[in-house]
């Protein structure tokens, strides 16, 4: 009776409990406590003492009848609690707990203990019971202790905290008394309540600080406290107190039970007995002997069959009276026997199965430890083979500190075998065969075979856990640190119940005391500025739905001294399993002084923009006053290099003009940088063909190649579009840049220039330029900094080998203006390759460089002679392009061998590309070694030769030399070459010549007026143009240009901007008003020293046409002056005669003439054969017809798509005729039906049929011109 009334006490403590848990903590697993506390506990024990005391006193009789009646009393009240707990505030159920629930429980309390005080009055003669009574008294003191913690937290009244100390005060007496019998435990209950006695202090201690942190402001931290800290060693205490008692309790009742089951078999065997023995007298005195004893033999013998193991055969049944009775219970035994027997291998081997395929280790030992079975990852998890570990016992995987007294803590399991957890709550180790111990986590099992109990032991490496532990625990030191030293403040706010948590640093970032936040949001709320409350709420608000990360910035003010502190905040929000927002994490941090900083910095930049503009300023200015002068200098020894000069004065003179050009390199790069840094600079798109552009500026350097001794070679791989868009001056800066770099660090072997398809789309390409040479290369920590600006490799380089240190330094920022990059690749003492990419438009001209050899020139032999492999490369993939049919050799001796053999096979070579300088046998002897063995049936040749490297012009028919081609070699050049000696079509190279001063036949001369106040500009722009053919007036300044302008004709007017008087821009102004109202335009060319961004701008909305810089180049002021030229069937009217208004376009008006509608140069120079020409012109029409019948149809049709795809393919056909206006009118159309644009697509569609009209006209006047 005492077990079951202590069974009640303790549910009923377990069940108030955990309902104070729920309502303190709102944890749902006190819930389920307490529901498990009532169906598991108390029902039961109040059943067991309604059946133990039926027969007892009727006093006893009546308090188990109270008891019950309490019982279903408080299990409602309970139920009231739960429910009205879940109220904010849990304001009711703290009352019910306080009003209803402790009266109640006191008396159940009081009722059970009269019960336990009689049972253990009754037993007094019996010691097991009095220990197991006091192990009762104490775990009921100690339930209770911390049951009224639950009661203090609500009510805090004084009564409660007393109640509690002294119940507190009883369980350590109880326990002081347990100890003092401790030596009539077993070892295992002896290690129990040793526990038990270490974990009661900690408990006091942890309760005491729940206690105090009750008494002050910080009640939230007492109740994190409660929850964290005290109901969990209270737990783990009460669950300690139960397996002490129960062990207690189940060896009392082991004992009771075995007299009890002795008693029985004494019984049950006498009678069984007497029962044989009465038979068999019976049975012997009704038949003989003889007739009975054969059926008990077969029973005798079938019996020890069975008993050896032998189940195979059944009795035969030989009479049907008792014996035979017997026989068929025996057959029926075997037969179960048989089924027991196959069913018990059946589960052996599933349990072998499980065993050997679970992840983890298994080991199944015998009553005496020994190991009988094991899987392979139990042996591979302590080093053994399983042959080693099966019979051994299982103390050999067990630590040698605990191995000595193992064996009691297994016999101490074995007499009361359970499922059981080992190691999750400490730590537990393993020893491996190495003698290394590793961390593990066991459970067991108790299994009941016919060879008695076995245990089967699961086992998991805790290794890689521990090691996880080991560095989440230093991870989170590490953030604590942090988070202290970053003065980084932690927040949680509970969303439902309206709570907020902060930590120290949260307090000192609002400049706060703990006593002064009450814990609630809207105390954070007090402390933010005012100006920032409303859109922190909001960003809140959205945080919690789900709509936006809270990461936010805002400010507070400190209460104390009102000033303002800048807070960086970020959060994340936690859910529940329903998705609803129920908690919000979170950090802030003081962002003040980077706030302070980041206005500084402002600041700072408003001055340095301010200080860098007026720098800028005074670059241009100085850019002025210096290019003026040097305009002089550079336009001068022009002239006088011009004139007739002695050899020893053209030297000098080309000394000057050197030296004035290196002057302006360096004027212009620092301008260069200023504007860049100054972001000033852009750039200048126009179509321009790739190939003969860079072999023109490649050819600038071929000098300085020759010099040196350098092959200076260039590539422009077959896939790359000819005709582009963009600012082809500042590419050329950047290839003359880095390959006169290449040229300056290289003494011997070759400067390459490859130029590659990044990547090609509809409108742009993607170009990559590398500029490889063989020179002294970069060492590896110079190249990072190389494009830094004014550095050089070595301080030395620039002594060796000069310059400013800026021209890298541009150049990548070019190449970035151009949306590309620029990086190096070196090893010194190997040479370096410069590489940069750049994104380019795509034109609408037909590529020139694409274009193909006559059919005539198919498979043409060439033999390709040159000591350098590149050279050789380079031209045999030109040729193969070009479908001839080239080979290679490497020198004279080589080439002559070659030229043999050809001749021999009836195949000879028709064409030689001889390279000039080669070592042993160079090219001028080469050929007259062919010459003199072939005569005139030798081969043409093509030499190749390096521009300082020129053969005398009398040599050249002597050696059978048809022409000499200059290195670097253009496509352009050498196709033209090719197809000159063989009878094609011919045309000059554009671009191939020098700037000439005499006036092409088809320009006619001009008649302009110069707007200049500096005589020497004057005097230089006088001499150029005069020299070219035209006529000059000069005025003085803007207001003798524009009287000039009133009183006399011109064609054109050079206007300088800064003069006195009245400026360029103000004497633009003035002849633009006079010209209003009528159809006169005159051109007006700005002339100045600046060139900063905007310079340009400024002159075209001044009203001027078009722009040149000073120093002023001669090629460059004729190609734009020229530009505006009359054309010659007018030339020889009269200024007063020409029709100005028609003979000049005002600025963005179209131009008027036919190159604009069909370039018949340009057509003529793509396509080389007239007969493809006039085949291509009839097929115009048919082709351009049928894709403008499309497009009218899918524009009637509003089908965008349609008439995108028929304005392309009119594209791409325009295109091979060298239209400008037709196809950029096709290109216009196409890609506003391709965006699905239908507004003016009809206006569009009819300029486009214009256009088409007029071309078609052209083309048949072209072709009528080719009969």
């Amino acid at each position: 009776m005492a077990r079951a009334s202590q069974a009640a006490l303790v549910g009923v403590e377990r069940s108030l409990a955990d309902l104070r848990g729920w309502v303190v903590v709102g944890d749902p697993e006190f819930t389920k406590g307490r529901q498990r506390a009532w169906s598991v506990q108390i029902e039961p024990a109040i059943e067991r003492l309604e059946e133990l005391t039926r027969d007892a006193a009727p006093e006893d009789q009546q308090t188990v009848a109270r008891i019950k009646a309490i019982l279903s009393e408080l299990r409602e009240i309970q139920w009231w609690i739960e429910d009205v707990a879940r109220t904010p505030g849990n304001e009711p159920a703290r009352d019910l707990l306080v009003t209803r629930l402790e009266p109640a429980t006191n008396e159940i309390y009081e009722s059970i203990t009269v019960l336990i005080e009689l049972e253990k009055k009754m037993d007094d003669a019996g010691r097991p019971n009095r220990m197991l009574a006091a192990m009762a008294d104490f775990r009921g003191s100690f339930t209770r202790s911390w049951a009224t913690i639950g009661s203090l937290m609500q009510s805090g009244t004084g009564a409660e905290e007393r109640a509690f100390r002294s119940r507190l005060e009883t369980a350590r007496k109880r326990l002081t008394d347990l100890k003092a019998d401790a030596a009539e435990l077993t070892k295992e209950q002896q290690v129990i309540l040793e526990r038990i006695s270490s974990q009661l202090p900690y408990y006091g201690e942890i309760s005491d600080e729940v206690i105090s942190r009750r008494r002050s402001p910080d009640w939230n931290a007492a109740r994190f406290l409660l929850r964290e800290e005290a109901i969990p060693i209270s737990r783990e205490g009460t669950i300690l107190l139960d397996a002490l008692t129960q062990k207690r309790s189940l060896e009392v009742t082991a004992d009771a039970a075995r007299l009890d089951r002795l008693g029985r078999t004494a019984i049950g065997l006498s009678g069984l007995l007497f029962l044989i023995t009465a038979t068999a007298a019976w049975m012997i005195s009704r038949r003989g002997t003889s007739r009975l004893m054969r059926p008990i033999d077969h029973l005798k013998e079938a019996t020890h069959r069975i008993a050896s193991g032998d189940l195979k055969e059944d009795i035969p049944v030989v009479s049907d009276d008792e014996l035979g009775d017997l026989t068929i219970s025996f057959n029926r035994m075997r037969a179960a026997l048989v089924e027991a027997e196959q069913e018990l291998k059946s589960r052996e081997e599933e349990s072998r199965t499980v065993i050997e395929s679970s992840p983890s280790g298994m080991i199944m030992t015998d009553a005496n430890g020994k190991i009988v079975m094991l899987n392979q990852q139990a042996a591979t998890l302590f080093g053994y083979s399983k042959d080693e570990l099966l019979g051994e016992t299982v103390e050999i995987l067990v630590p040698d500190t605990v191995r000595g007294h193992h064996h009691e803590l297994r016999e101490g399991y074995m007499k009361n075998p359970e499922v059981r957890a080992m190691g999750a709550g400490r730590d537990l180790f393993g020893q491996r065969k190495d003698g290394t111990r590793i961390p593990i986590e066991i459970g067991l099992r108790p299994i009941r075979t016919e060879k008695g109990i076995r245990v089967l032991t699961g086992i998991i490496d805790l290794t890689e856990r521990k090691r996880a532990e080991k560095e989440l625990k230093l991870l989170s030191n590490r953030l604590v640190l942090a988070t202290e030293a970053g003065g980084i403040g932690i927040w949680d706010y509970e969303i439902i119940e309206n709570i907020l948590v902060w930590d120290e640093q949260m307090y000192q970032l609002y400049g706060i005391t703990p006593e002064l936040f009450s814990g609630a949001y809207e105390a954070w709320e007090e402390g933010l500025h005012p100006d920032d409350l409303e859109r922190e709420r909001q960003k809140l608000e959205k945080a919690i739905r789900g709509e936006a990360e809270f990461n936010t910035e805002f400010r507070v003010i400190w209460p104390g001294d009102g000033s303002v502190h800048h807070i960086k905040a970020h959060a994340v929000v936690l859910h529940d399993k329903a998705g609803k927002a129920v908690r919000m994490i979170g950090t802030n941090w003081d962002i003040t002084d980077r706030k302070q900083a980041e206005e500084e910095l402002h600041a700072a930049k408003q001055n340095a923009e301010a200080a860098n503009e007026a720098k800028s300023d005074f670059l241009a200015n100085m850019s002025h006053e210096i290019r003026t002068p040097m305009n002089g200098i550079i336009g001068m020894t022009e002239l006088l290099l011009g004139t007739k000069l002695s050899k020893e004065q053209q030297e000098y003179l080309h000394l000057v003009k050197q030296s004035a050009d290196a002057l302006l390199a360096v004027i212009n790069d620092i301008l260069d940088f200023s504007k860049i840094e100054a972001g000033k600079l852009e750039l200048d798109h126009h179509e321009f063909d790739l190939r003969d552009s860079i072999g023109d500026t490649l050819q600038t350097l071929g000098f300085r190649a020759a010099e040196k001794g350098l092959e200076l070679v260039y590539q422009v791989q077959s896939n790359v579009p000819d005709c582009l868009v963009g600012d082809l001056g500042r590419l050329r800066q950047v290839i003359v840049n880095l390959t006169g770099n290449a040229l300056k660090f290289t003494e011997k072997g070759e400067v390459f220039i490859d130029v590659q398809l990044d990547s090609l789309t509809r409108d742009y390409a993607s170009l990559h330029f590398l500029v490889k040479d063989t020179g002294i290369g970069i060492p590896p920590d110079k190249q990072k900094g190389i494009f830094e600006s004014f550095t050089q490799a070595e301080s030395s380089t620039t002594r060796t080998y000069g310059g400013t240190g800026l021209g890298l330094t541009i150049s990548r920022q070019l190449v970035e203006l151009m949306r590309g990059r620029m990086w190096v690749e070196s090893v010194p003492g190997e040479g370096s390759t410069f590489h940069f990419t750049a994104l380019f438009g795509l034109g609408t001209e037909t590529p020139y460089g694409a274009r193909t050899a006559p059919e005539t020139l198919n498979s043409l032999p060439i033999l390709i002679v040159d000591d350098n492999s590149t050279n050789r490369r380079i031209l045999k993939d030109m040729l193969t392009n070009w479908e001839m049919s080239p080979t290679t050799a490497t020198g004279g001796e080589e080439a002559l061998k070659k030229l043999e053999d050809a001749a021999t096979s009836q195949h000879p070579f028709e064409l030689i590309l001889l390279d000039v300088m080669m070592p042993e046998m160079d090219g001028p002897e080469v050929a007259r070694r062919i010459a003199e063995t072939y005569g005139k049936k030798a081969p043409k040749i093509l030499v190749l030769s390096s521009a300082g490297h020129p053969i005398p012009k009398s040599e050249l028919s002597k050696l059978g030399i048809e022409r000499v081609l200059t290195k670097p070699l253009k496509q352009s050049d050498l196709l033209d070459a090719i197809t000159r000696l063989f009878g094609a079509a011919t045309r000059d190279a554009p671009g191939a010549s020098e700037a000439n001063r005499s006036k092409p036949d088809d320009v006619p001369s001009m008649r302009v007026l110069v707007a200049e106040d500096g005589r020497v500009n004057q005097i230089v722009a006088i001499n150029l143009l005069e020299t070219r053919g035209h006529f000059v007036t000069v005025a003085n300044n803007g207001r003798e240009a524009f009287e000039l302008f009133e009183n006399e004709e011109f064609d054109a007017i050079l206007m300088d901007v800064q003069m006195p008087e009245m400026d360029g821009y103000q004497a633009t102004g003035a002849i633009r008003k006079s010209e209003s109202g009528s159809d006169s335009h005159i051109p007006i060319i700005a002339m100045t020293a600046n060139a900063m961004k905007g310079d340009r701008e400024s002159c075209i909305e001044a009203g001027m046409d078009d722009y040149v810089s000073k120093p002023v180049r001669s090629d460059e002021l004729f190609s734009v002056l020229e530009s505006y030229a009359v054309p010659i069937e007018t030339a020889g009217k009269k200024p007063a005669e020409r029709e100005t208004g028609k003979v000049h376009p005002k600025p963005g008006e179209k131009d008027s003439s036919d190159r604009s509608v069909f370039d018949a140069e340009k057509f003529r120079n793509s396509i080389r054969d007239p007969s493809l020409m006039a085949q291509l012109i009839g097929f115009f029409a048919e082709e351009t017809g049928g894709y403008l019948e499309r497009a009218r149809k899918a524009i009637d049709e509003s089908d965008s798509e349609e008439l995108s795809r028929a304005a392309h393919s009119l594209k791409g056909t325009l295109g091979n005729y060298s239209a400008r206006n037709a196809f950029r009118a096709a290109k216009k159309l196409n890609e506003e039906a391709r965006n699905g644009k239908r507004d003016g697509v009809r206006e569009l569609f009819a300029s486009l049929s214009r256009e088409v009209a007029s071309l078609e006209d052209a083309l048949n006047h072209f072709r009528d011109s080719l009969d």
